[in-house]
């Protein structure tokens, strides 16, 4: 099969998964808010940021150095394996013996068992990134749908069954190690790879990459939850559980699409790494292909934000719309963020990722003390302009490695840009007509989706076409 027709079943078989497992944790969060409190939501958020913190060492710079690698062995797989098993107990461990500090922090007792119980994660995480690995490394995305699919929805309704028992937050801790402990039954028993032993050279062969990748995701992942923190220390848990509300909700669409162009763009990158015309030509079409996507749901989602929360979760969560509004403008670049480190992964520059990770962190510490002294929505505002300093330097530094300078990307995704912005203009003004909640979703809906069609189509705007051809010619061979 050809690299072209590697990608477009790669993408198509992302998309159901994204689609299907999103779609579903959509739907399942949409029950469970509706049962749950904010308050819920922010104490299992802030045991999270623990959890997520120690994946980040699980996660981080191996399964990157393994994903660039022309040509990975048993032994590069193996030696991956045993060190995340041997990381993850530790990280446990660790956790497992602070948990009554950390509860007494932030002065909730029950903190100390939902972190020794949510901390099971990180073990079952190390038993489970090399089977991913391998399959998307073999491009055997079909195994990796079909298994996020099964146990996701199986997850889902074990938190469900929890939350209407009135587990509270703890539900929502029993509905993710459910999903993850059978994804990792599943992939062990559908993909025959066994680790044989644990390899010196392979190990500082990897290292040697993987050591500064593992940094800057650390970095990112710390800095990133740190909003959670001062949140829930300086404000509460409520305002940390609204939001985390927020936050899911627009990293949900871009994460999904990210997900997809980033599972199956590196592998396909990272094989035309030595061919330059061939990989810049590549990475142009998967950043023109994923912003028009990526536009089209974001814009949507501010324009129609109050009477989708009303909608979905219920005048409860109406304090949600202005978090989400605001933290929807960052969330517009998301994909082209993603595909420029992918980039600088692609041809071996871990120093410059580290670099840069620590310049766009350090620029946060002032934005954190506006957290703490002046409130969340400014500290958000803060968080807009950090997050446009870091495109301008992702983009910079990748555009010089392949000759794809940043006018040039932002010349690329302009029509983009202006076509789905002022299609949304005129979606946002049916809120003047005060129309009930379901009438003027759908309405916003329907004419923000209809404008940039019928526009793309008169004036053939590529990425659409480009879209429209890959749907259409899977949709009449599957006819």
């Amino acid at each position: 099969m050809s690299k072209k027709n590697q990608a477009v079943n790669g993408f198509l078989w992302n998309g159901i998964d994204a689609f299907a497992k999103y779609g579903l944790s959509f739907i399942i969060s949409v029950v469970l808010a509706r049962i749950l409190s904010p308050g819920d939501y922010g104490l299992v958020g802030l045991t999270l940021i623990f959890i997520e913190v120690s994946q980040t060492f699980i996660d981080g710079g191996f399964s990157q150095s393994l994903l660039r690698k022309k040509d990975c062995t048993q032994e590069d797989y193996s030696t991956v394996f045993y060190f995340n098993l041997v990381l993850g107990v530790t990280l446990y461990s660790i956790l497992y013996f602070s948990s009554g500090f950390i509860a007494d922090l932030f002065g909730r007792e029950e903190i100390k068992s939902m972190i020794k119980l949510q901390g099971i994660a990180i073990i079952i995480s190390s038993l489970t990134l090399i089977q991913q690995v391998t399959l998307q490394r073999q491009m055997n995305f079909k195994t990796l749908t079909l298994t996020s699919m099964v146990s996701t929805l199986v997850g889902g309704a074990v938190g469900i069954y929890f939350a209407l028992n009135n587990y509270g937050a703890l539900s929502i801790v029993y509905m993710t190690l459910s999903s993850q402990a059978l994804a990792s039954i599943l992939y062990w028993t559908n993909n025959k790879w066994m680790p044989t032993g644990f390899y010196k050279e392979s190990f500082k062969s990897l290292f040697k990459f993987g050591n500064k990748m593992l940094i800057s995701r650390l970095i990112n992942v710390v800095f990133e939850n740190f909003t959670g923190v001062i949140i829930t220390k300086f404000h509460s848990f409520s305002d940390f559980g609204l939001y985390t509300r927020a936050d899911s909700l627009r990293k949900m669409p871009s994460r999904m699409l990210a997900g997809i162009v980033q599972t199956v763009s590196l592998p396909l990158l990272a094989s035309l790494q030595d061919e330059p015309e061939r990989l810049k030509d590549a990475y142009r079409r998967l950043i023109k292909t994923s912003m028009f996507l990526n536009l089209i749901v974001i814009f949507g989602l501010m324009v129609t934000a109050k009477s989708f929360i009303l909608i979905l979760l219920g005048e409860k969560w109406e304090s949600v719309v202005l978090y989400l509004q605001l933290l929807c403008i960052p969330t517009l670049i998301f994909p082209m963020q993603s595909l420029n480190l992918n980039i600088i992964s692609v041809k071996g520059r871990s120093d410059l990722h580290l670099k840069l990770e620590l310049i766009k962190k350090i620029t946060l510490l002032p934005i954190f003390a506006i957290g703490i002294f002046y409130g969340i929505i400014p500290m958000i505002w803060g968080l807009i302009a950090n997050a446009a300093f870091s495109f301008y330097l992702n983009s910079y530094y990748s555009g010089n490695l392949i000759n794809y300078p940043i006018s040039e990307q932002i010349k690329d995704i302009l029509p983009s840009v202006l076509l789905i912005a002022l299609s949304s203009l005129a979606g946002y003004a049916i809120v003047f007509l005060n129309l009930n909640k379901f009438l003027e979703f759908f309405t916003q809906i329907g004419l923000v989706l209809g404008l940039v069609v019928l526009i793309s189509e008169k004036i053939k705007l590529t990425e659409y076409l480009e879209v429209k051809k890959i749907v259409l010619s899977k949709i009449n061979r599957a006819a």
